[in-house]
């Protein structure tokens, strides 16, 4: 009976022992499983979120008008994308003052001798042993005596000081011909001299900025009525001027290593367009234009480089921040924000001379040079008038 007992004992240790290595089995199983489930579960939300995150940015990316096939591409390739975090900006008095000046200045005849702060309109000519000659002869110009003005102008300057409507002066001295020359004309080794004919003193007359006055000036149009709504808009043609200019950093410091040919056929295109707009409302062929303007086709081509510079920056950064989403809606908010600032009397004629593209670039574009803004260390130094 003993020894069965024992026989009985060990069975049950052994089938007890059994079991638990069962349950252990089963436990290890168990937890490979769920390892197993969990691995794939994060191998799919890493597919998810980056690796498919990563393919639907592409082909957002893949939109654009360059070529590039995605932003490494772009960077690599394409663009080598200047700072645009962290830039400094200054909003000075002195571009405060400049946008009231451009109001509240006017200039009315004199009727006296000119002086320090005057403006006078003057007729130069340039003589060479004593005949007059047509490319050194300029009508109409205006100088204000006493600026701190460069080369031709300070000599002309200082000669009207004094004089009066009609006066002639003779034999200016201090006036280079190669810088009044029209023709790039090589004078040197030839006796040139020059006469100022005074043709009008002006004198310069400064509104005072009050609530009458802006409500005078600009309740029909603009339907402001205080110094507070003028200022207001002072404030933000300066604000509109730094965000210009924290741009232009942004396009000077980026470098265009690849000019795509659509692109860069596009932007001369609009280029020329305005300047050919530009000349005609003066009247002139565009290489007169241009030869008055003083531009070059080397200044044109870097023009163009700089247009296509600041449209390909627009693009990455907006790309890189999220903006590029341009709305239906968003295009016919800028149509309606706009086109009284473009000239235009609606929306429909505006149309007719502006593509959806173009605007839809127009507002990539603006949101750039946003954001740029919004992450750049703006310091404002100038006051307010009381």
């Amino acid at each position: 009976m003993e020894e069965k007992k024992l026989v009985e004992e060990e069975i049950i240790e052994t089938v007890e022992k059994q079991e638990g290595e069962k349950n252990n089995r089963s436990t290890i199983i168990y937890t490979l499983v769920i390892v197993l489930i969990f691995a794939a579960f994060g191998g799919a939300v890493f597919y998810n979120k980056v690796i498919h995150k990563n393919k639907e940015k592409n082909k957002v990316f893949q939109k654009n008008d360059y070529g590039a096939k995605s932003e490494e591409d772009f960077e690599e390739n394409f663009i080598e994308l200047a700072k645009y975090k962290g830039l400094k900006v200054e909003l000075t008095q002195q571009m405060f003052d400049e946008y009231v000046e451009s109001d509240t200045v006017s200039y009315e005849p004199a009727e006296r001798e000119a002086k320090d702060g005057d403006q006078v309109e003057f007729n130069l000519t340039g003589y060479i042993d004593g005949e007059k000659v047509a490319d050194l002869t300029m009508k109409e110009q205006e100088v204000t005596v006493g600026e701190d003005t460069d080369g031709p102008f300070k000599s002309i300057s200082d000669a009207v000081k004094g004089k009066k409507d009609g006066d002639v002066v003779e034999n200016v001295e201090g006036i280079n011909p190669a810088e009044i020359s029209e023709d790039g004309t090589d004078y040197s080794g030839k006796k040139v001299t020059f006469n100022v004919k005074v043709v009008t003193v002006s004198q310069k007359v400064v509104e005072k900025i009050t609530d009458k006055w802006v409500k005078e000036e600009f309740e029909e149009e603009y339907g402001w009525t205080t110094t507070k709504d003028y200022y207001d808009y002072i404030k933000e043609e300066v604000k509109n001027e730094g965000i210009s200019n924290v741009w232009q950093q942004v396009v000077d410091g980026s470098v265009l290593k690849k000019f795509p040919d659509d692109a860069y056929a596009r932007i001369i295109e609009e280029v020329d367009a305005d300047y050919n707009y530009a000349a005609s409302e003066w009247g002139m062929e565009l290489d007169e234009y241009l030869e008055l303007m003083q531009m070059t086709q080397d200044d044109l081509e870097k023009e163009y480089e700089n247009e296509l510079t600041s449209e390909m920056a627009a693009w990455l950064i907006a790309y890189k921040e999220d903006l590029l989403n341009v709305s239906d809606a968003d295009v016919n908010q800028w149509w309606e924000n706009s086109y009284e600032e473009y000239g235009y009397e609606s929306v429909d004629e505006m149309k007719e001379n502006y593509e959806e593209d173009e605007i839809k670039r127009a507002i990539i574009l603006e949101r750039a040079a946003d954001f740029v803004y919004k992450n750049a260390v703006v310091k404002i130094s100038y006051k307010e008038p009381k």
